[in-house]
């Protein structure tokens, strides 16, 4: 338990219907980090930690709007780069975008902030580099771009070209071997260029068999004319996917040794949390509560916000010490009791 939180009966909370405000808030939250915050809530006694976190909310209402829907959850990402498993395009990319949210959001409270949510905004780090070369290096599908490096993109222009040399000889072949083949096409098998044959002709033709059909019927051939052709390409897949590992294997790295990742994610749950209660301060029409000192309440058309078409009640304590209530059920006296807890 933090400091400063009350020892709260877990079945006084419940029946206070707390569990049920803190779902409303998960539900309003935008990220995940925000809504496992919200579903750890528990409720404070420390005046000073209430009037900041109120004042935090009060900046969200009338002076930052907080967006930080998009931002993942990359903690367990940043864990395994932190291992030294080389993390996928994909997942690269999926934690630029979140830390790059990260760095928008705090540029929005520091130029908007009527002060409050600056020193929140303080836990978010800058990721700038990292979000950078991983933009510079993938595609918006995660995919390594052809000029993530001099190296990758010559294999690649020596690549296609290749490909259609051996097309062009195979498309000869077609034509001489036209008797023998199960269908008019040229076709891939284990990376490499052949012809569909028919098992009864196969011996027939001179080239290697790299694969067959599921039914035995038709063997695919590769013809020895381009056999030469075919290792070159290869052989330099085989580089290009070396060049691929060794790109995504340095953006990992880079990722593991972003220190500030752990506190930006603790703070945008935490910017989270903030925004998600002042959307339920407007859905629910919440005023900011005053203290109570010595036990003396006021609340003047009080209404419980989990019950629909509420009856407003007002309720003073202080100078009368013990309340009786009575009447039918369903009348209202559990609802009291509760919007005063």
């Amino acid at each position: 338990m933090l400091p400063g939180e009350m020892p709260f009966d877990a079945r006084a909370l419940t029946a206070l219907d707390f569990p049920r405000v803190r779902d409303a808030l998960a539900e309003r939250s935008a990220t995940s980090l925000g809504a496992e915050r919200a579903r750890a809530l528990v409720p404070t006694d420390d005046a000073g930690r209430i009037a900041l976190e109120l004042n935090e909310v009060e900046d969200a209402l009338f002076g930052v709007s907080l967006s930080l829907g998009g931002i993942q959850d990359i903690r367990e990402l940043h864990a395994r780069a932190q291992e030294g498993r080389i993390l996928a395009g994909q997942e690269l990319l999926n934690a630029a975008y979140s830390l790059d949210g990260a760095m928008t959001v705090k540029r929005a409270i520091h130029a908007n902030s009527r002060g409050p949510l600056r020193d929140v905004a303080d836990g978010l780090g800058d990721h700038s580099e990292l979000v950078r070369r991983v933009l510079q290096s993938l595609d918006r599908e995660g995919s390594v771009r052809d000029d993530a490096s001099p190296r990758l993109r010559d294999l690649r222009k020596r690549i296609e070209p290749l490909r259609g040399r051996i097309r062009e000889k195979l498309a000869a072949t077609l034509e001489k071997w036209s008797d023998v083949l199960q269908e008019h096409i040229v076709t891939i098998r284990r990376d490499r260029y052949v012809l569909p044959v028919l098992a009864s002709r196969v011996g027939t033709v001179q080239g290697i068999i790299v694969d067959a059909s599921a039914t035995g019927q038709t063997y695919f051939v590769e013809p020895a004319a381009v056999t030469q052709l075919n290792n070159e390409l290869t052989r330099l897949i085989l580089d290009e996917e070396a060049e691929v590992r060794r790109i995504l294997t340095e953006l990992s790295g880079l990722f593991a040794a972003d220190a500030d990742v752990p506190m930006t994610l603790v703070t945008v749950g935490e910017l989270d949390l903030i925004a998600a209660k002042a959307r339920l301060a407007r859905d629910w029409r919440l005023n900011r509560p005053e203290a109570a000192p010595d036990g003396v309440y006021d609340l003047r058309e009080a209404r419980h916000p989990l019950i629909e078409n509420p009856v407003p009640n007002d309720i003073a304590l202080g100078d009368t010490k013990l309340l009786l209530i009575t009447g039918p059920n369903m009348g209202g006296k559990t609802a009291t009791l509760k919007t005063l807890g």
